[in-house]
């Protein structure tokens, strides 16, 4: 009742002529990204205007407004002072971004436009040649992309290759589905889990966002997931401009299902009403042609986020906080570096993977809705360097051969396997590891081998067959993907349900059919909540959270191959 006497004394104030002032605090209107960027720029100009302006440091930096000439030579200063990140000068782009952070920031303290329209389009102007004559980058970020055969081909490594323990098992899980829906919806992953710019928000999909229905489809049960999205990029919180997509049953490629793998995490939540098990989906009939059935959510699970983080140094999964993009991330870079790609494996690479069909695909008004680009032109941005289109097929006449340029331009012309790899790539790579403290130093070391000569396979001349130097300079350069290790096949012994999973993905024949059910089981069994070690006689847990190999040791700290009578607990 006292808002809605708040709300009448506002009617009246309203009745009586009294407008009141609304201003949006700039905290509640800006992202945390958009913030430390403004952080930088405010930073820069008070040290210049210490440095170059007032060294005594006495009058406030922002007091008065600079004009053109001023501004040149904050440019020239940043420019004399400041790295930017590809390891030279500050790019062109990087100046017409502070640019627009410096009237924001006098905006805010002067009010109006106290940098006006024609200095800041001079200002533009002098960038782009007063600035670029003087040595400012004109480098661009590299933009790799990821096909859905470099995904494909990364979410094989992630269950059937890697042998980088996660701190629990769910997590494995948590990453493929996190892959899958990036590849099949090409969302940002701010949309479905916690953004980086909207930290501490909580906020993504949760399982009251899922509508499951049933239905049959071509003579047999299918099932169907609409998610909806509330977290878009631009329209955060806009109810009426929520997007909702769909996930489908795959029955032809079944390693690639997302209803599989969001399932099992929904069954080992416990998200269903009347649904508990593989054994209680395998019981659902198969309704009516026309007719569509629900698996209901339970309403204690609604506000329950599908993918969390972990708490408890590990130990567990939340019941509650959700998984964010400033994790996701990192692990996301790792994997593709432990499996041999150059180039970092992102979230964005795989959005530009799903952007290049799109083009391909559907009008620019339904990209740009599928995307959550403000205008069409944003698109642009995202483009590889690399042109995709086959003029020379065009030219001779025939089909054009889109899938060898598709490899050409993507991330799978840079993969190999011999580049350095990330702490935690093996299983014998004992012992806890700082990831975000160490992937600096990684980079470095994996941008040296690039630049190397031993980078990549070597095309050879092929002499006689009788050439013993040529064998065994063919075996030297050879970079295939090496068949799992002995420790690794040793490892999948007592880890069953993985075990499961590889043959059930990647070892069934082509005839033998594959029921969701058989998946769940396995499935199901990693994305419990609850964390599972493995055990070997005379071993224990030590007080740092490692394993002493007198008496509990992890896979990972005692050699597998000797270690016998291991059992689950």
């Amino acid at each position: 009742m006292a808002d809605d006497a708040e709300l009448l004394a506002e009617i009246r104030s309203l009745q009586a002529n009294k407008c009141p002032d609304y201003t949006i605090p700039s905290e509640a209107r800006d992202s945390q990204a958009y913030k430390n960027t403004l952080g930088v720029v405010r930073r820069a100009w008070e040290d210049y205007y210490k440095d170059c302006c007032n060294p005594s440091a006495t009058e406030d930096a922002w007091s008065s407004i600079p004009g053109e000439a001023q501004l040149q030579a904050f440019f020239l200063w940043c420019l004399l002072k400041r790295k930017g990140k590809l390891g030279g000068k500050l790019t062109v782009q990087t100046f017409k971004k502070y640019l627009i952070q410096l009237r924001r920031l006098f905006r805010d303290r002067h009010g109006g436009t106290p940098i006006s329209l024609r200095t800041s389009e001079n200002l533009r102007n002098y960038v782009n040649g007063g600035l670029a004559q003087r040595g400012a980058s004109r480098e661009a970020m590299p933009r790799p992309v990821a096909t859905p055969a470099v995904v494909i081909d990364i979410l094989y490594f992630l269950w059937a290759l890697d042998e980088h323990e996660f701190d629990h098992p769910r997590m494995r899980l948590q990453l493929s589905f996190s892959i899958t829906l990036l590849l099949y919806f090409g969302i940002r992953p701010g949309e479905f889990i916690e953004s980086s710019s909207h930290s501490g928000g909580n906020e993504g999909v949760f399982y009251g966002d899922l509508d499951v229905m049933v239905l049959l489809h071509e003579g047999r049960r299918r099932f169907a997931i609409e998610v909806q999205l509330r977290n878009r990029k631009g329209v955060r919180g806009l109810r009426v401009k929520d997007t909702s997509m769909a996930l489908l049953q795959e029955f032809e490629r079944p390693e690639l299902c997302p209803v599989a793998q969001l399932f099992a995490l929904a069954l080992a939540d416990g998200a269903f009403e009347d649904v508990h098990s593989a054994a209680d989906i395998r019981n659902i009939a198969t309704p009516p042609p026309d007719v569509f059935q629900r698996l209901r959510v339970r309403e204690s699970m609604k506000k329950v986020p599908v993918l969390r983080r972990l708490e408890g140094r590990g130990k567990a999964t939340s019941q509650e906080k959700i998984a964010t993009c400033k994790e996701l991330g990192p692990v996301m870079e790792a994997l593709g570096h432990r499996a041999g790609h150059r180039e970092r494996f992102t979230p964005y690479t795989i959005w530009r993977g799903h952007g290049g069909l799109l083009d391909r695909a559907v009008s620019a008004a339904r990209r740009q809705q599928r995307m959550g680009h403000a205008n069409s032109q944003t698109f642009q941005h995202y483009l590889n360097k690399f042109s995709t289109i086959d003029g020379q097929s065009m030219v001779l006449g025939r089909p054009m051969e889109q899938d060898v340029l598709d490899r050409v331009a993507s991330m799978a012309s840079s993969v190999d396997v011999n580049a350095p790899e990330p702490a935690g790539a093996s299983l014998t790579d004992t012992g806890r590891h700082n990831q975000r403290a160490g992937l600096q130093a990684h980079r470095d070391e994996r941008k040296q081998y690039f630049d190397s000569p031993s980078a990549f396979a070597t095309a050879v001349a092929r002499p006689e067959l009788h050439d013993k130097e040529y064998v065994l300079a063919a075996q030297e350069v050879s970079r295939g993907r090496p068949v799992p290790s002995a420790v690794f096949d040793r490892y999948l012994q007592w880890d069953t349900d993985r075990s499961r999973i590889i043959q059930m993905f990647y070892k069934r024949k082509p005839e033998q059919g594959l029921q969701l059910e058989d998946m769940l089981e396995p499935l199901t069994s990693i994305a419990g909540t609850d964390s599972s070690t493995w055990r070997y006689p005379e071993t224990v847990l030590g007080s740092d959270g490692g394993w002493s190999e007198t008496l509990l040791c992890s896979i990972t700290t005692c050699s597998v191959v000797t270690c016998v009578g291991a059992a689950k607990s």
